[in-house]
């Protein structure tokens, strides 16, 4: 199970994303009020409202700030479910594959579970297509990292072979999650997630 990278990570996003630093002080303050802003203006108003004017407004700071720190609200949008995800579904630190895959399962449902974060992203999905392809790269490209790096430290503790691509691993447990919580309603419980991760370790290491 090596080699072969997840598509999203072969090439840049069409639209680039903004990549900027977090630093401290008062441009993490600056950065953190206008993604706030414009995660309320997305709510609120939907793709084809928003208004990069009222997120500055919203958030405080000039619209100058805005535009030099993200150009486009595409790039804005992307930011907003970069970070957001980010803080729901954290990279996990735990001390077995076992742990990590399971800690990442029950983040990835508490998220998808949250009405604020759902309308976020449910909200993307009337972007234009070159935009929403661009979003949905950047999304993915954070995530395969965040899997890549789950399988680097199983495999520097001898669970898994080098080469493993993490995110065949990760995916097994992701994919039935979204499709529960977001398209069928099923429910997803504890044993759920046992039996999710019960299979992606049976699997993981059948295929290496």
């Amino acid at each position: 199970m090596s080699g072969q990278q997840h598509p999203a990570a072969e090439r840049e996003p069409s639209t680039q994303v903004y990549k900027g630093t977090r630093p401290g002080g008062r441009s993490a303050r600056v950065r953190a009020a206008v993604l706030a802003a414009a995660a309320e203006e997305l709510l609120e108003h939907g793709y084809d409202g928003f208004s990069m004017p009222r997120v500055a407004e919203r958030a405080g700071v000039a619209l100058t700030t805005v535009h030099r720190r993200w150009g486009t609200k595409a790039r804005l949008i992307a930011d907003i479910f970069a970070d957001a995800t980010a803080v729901a579904v954290p990279e996990p630190q735990g001390d077995t594959l076992e742990e990590d895959l399971r800690t990442l399962a029950g983040d990835v449902a508490a998220s998808l579970e949250n009405p604020m974060f759902v309308t976020l992203l449910r909200s993307a999905f009337v972007l234009p297509d070159e935009e929403l392809d661009a979003l949905r790269q950047a999304f993915w490209v954070s995530r395969y990292a965040v899997a890549n790096s789950v399988a680097r430290r199983a495999i520097d503790r001898g669970e898994l072979p080098e080469g493993t691509d993490g995110w065949a691993v990760v995916e097994r447990v992701h994919a039935p999650i979204w499709m529960r919580l977001l398209i069928t309603g099923l429910p997803v419980d504890g044993a759920f997630i046992d039996e999710l991760v019960r299979d992606a370790l049976v699997l993981a290491r059948r295929e290496t």
